[in-house]
């Protein structure tokens, strides 16, 4: 178990239950957690953006970008490769960010 109190342990995309599913399957999520700093999962519905599949995917894109740049996850994935798209909310996240990534 690491103390990563308040870290973004993960940043991805995609329909929540199948990615829940399968982040219980990685051992690597599991090390982060501990009975005093317990993970915590959160999601977000994103509205507003354009309706046409293509550009709608990119904006996804684009947002899962822009989360892992700002949230610095702990695990440390391939991101898509397109520009980030900003969220306001993240801004004021209260949590804080993980400096380094772990120890493998």
């Amino acid at each position: 178990m690491r103390q990563t109190t308040g870290a973004t342990v993960v940043v991805g995309q995609g329909v929540t239950k199948d990615r829940l599913s399968a982040l219980q399957k990685d051992g690597r999520v599991f090390v982060y957690d501990s009975p005093g700093s317990p993970l915590l999962a959160t999601w977000a519905t994103i509205e507003g953006l354009q309706q046409t599949r293509m550009l709608y995917a990119t904006q996804l894109d684009g947002i899962e970008r822009y989360l892992a740049e700002t949230l610095k996850p702990l695990i440390v994935q391939r991101h898509p490769d397109v520009p980030p798209v900003p969220v306001p909310a993240v801004d004021s996240f209260p949590y804080p960010r993980a400096e380094t990534p772990p120890e493998r």
